[in-house]
């Protein structure tokens, strides 16, 4: 992809979603999560994905299923590290300040659940340096 990320519009995710869920013929419940589910939210970052939570692990091959006429980087299976199944049909890169900067900011200016926050830290404790931030930023 010559080192260039494509970047998702509000209507890019609304329009990838619909597509997708209108393919899915099953009743099930999802949430959307990460930097698309930060922009649906209003805050404004770059997206490059688009990452959905599902409960069951048939849940998983109900989208696979539905996302198959796209390329499947990374086929559905479980990763024991971090005790869930994954799929990839798009790149996905961790670590961003250009993610999690708008999302504090957000955060900052808008409220947020601080105790869902706390117990998000304590189940996947942040580095020193990230926590800090959160700290400095969200708990002054």
């Amino acid at each position: 992809m010559g080192g260039r990320e494509p970047v998702l519009r509000l209507a890019d995710v609304v329009a990838a979603l619909n597509t997708t869920l209108t393919a899915m013929a099953a009743d099930f419940e999802y949430r959307v999560v990460g930097t698309s589910a930060a922009l649906l939210q209003g805050v404004h970052l770059p997206v490059g994905d688009i990452d959905l939570l599902v409960t069951r692990r048939e849940d998983v091959d109900t989208f696979a299923a539905a996302l198959s006429p796209f390329p499947c980087l990374y086929a559905a299976s479980w990763l024991p590290e971090a005790s869930q199944y994954f799929t990839n049909y798009n790149e996905v890169r961790r670590d961003r300040p250009d993610r999690y900067e708008p999302l504090l900011t957000h955060m900052g200016t808008h409220g947020f659940d601080a105790d869902l926050l706390n117990r998000a830290m304590n189940a996947r404790p942040p580095s020193t340096e990230h926590r800090r931030l959160i700290q400095e930023r969200l708990f002054p």
